[in-house]
C-alpha cells in the first residue's frame, strides 16, 4: 500500500509519502516526488468540457426564453458556464481519477489552516478554500483522509513568507521573469 499526498503546500511533504500530487508549480519545483494532478486527466477531457459547455449554453438560452423573453436578443448569460462549472468539473475529474487510480492506497488531502475559508474575514483571499479538501469533505469520500495543520510560519525569513501563501503557490512564479519585470518597472 502506497501513501499518497494531495497538497499545494510544500511544508506538508515529508518522506512518509510515496507520491505527491499537486496543482502548484512551486511544489513540483521543490519536490522530485511531486506530480501535477493534470497528468491524471483523460486526453478527451477537453471534448467533454466543450460538450458540457454547449449543453450549458442551451440551458441558459432556454431559461432566458422562458422566464426573461425581453432579454432574448441581448445575449445575456445567467450561468457563468466557462468559469464556474468548467473548473468544478475539472477539479472533480482530477479528484475522482486520483481516487480511482489509488483505490487500494492511503490518500491524504493535506492543507494548512490558511487554506480554509473564512467568510467573516475582510480580506478577499481568506474567502477562498482548497478545492480538493472542500470537495472531499462535501462528498465524504471514504478512502480520503483529511489533514489540516496549523503551521506557524513565523520562523521563516521575511523574504520567503509571501510564497507560503497558499494562493500564490498556485501561480508559476518563474524567478527570472519576476526579477526581469521588477527591474523593468524600477527603471
Amino acid at each position: 500500500m502506497k501513501k499518497v499526498l494531495l497538497t499545494n503546500n510544500s511544508l506538508l511533504i515529508n518522506k512518509d509519502y510515496d507520491i505527491v500530487y499537486t496543482d502548484s508549480p512551486y511544489v513540483v519545483e521543490l519536490n522530485e516526488k511531486a506530480l501535477y494532478l493534470n497528468t491524471l486527466l483523460d486526453q478527451s477531457l477537453d471534448k467533454k468540457i466543450d460538450y458540457i459547455r454547449d449543453k450549458g449554453y442551451i440551458i441558459n438560452n432556454e431559461i432566458i426564453k422562458s422566464f426573461f423573453p425581453n432579454y432574448d436578443n441581448r445575449k445575456v448569460k445567467l450561468i457563468d458556464i466557462v468559469k464556474e462549472y468548467t473548473n468544478i468539473y475539472i477539479n472533480l475529474s482530477k479528484l475522482f481519477r486520483l481516487v480511482e487510480l489509488h483505490s487500494k492506497d492511503e490518500i491524504t488531502v493535506g492543507i494548512t489552516v490558511d487554506e480554509l475559508s473564512n467568510d467573516n474575514s475582510q480580506r478577499v483571499i481568506d474567502r477562498f478554500e482548497n478545492v480538493y479538501y472542500r470537495l472531499a469533505k462535501l462528498f465524504e469520500i471514504k478512502n480520503l483522509k483529511l489533514v489540516c495543520k496549523d503551521l506557524k510560519l513565523n520562523d521563516l525569513d521575511p523574504k520567503d513568507k509571501p510564497i507560503n501563501s497558499w494562493f500564490l503557490r498556485l501561480i508559476d512564479l518563474d524567478k527570472k521573469v519576476l526579477t526581469f519585470n521588477l527591474k523593468k518597472k524600477m527603471v
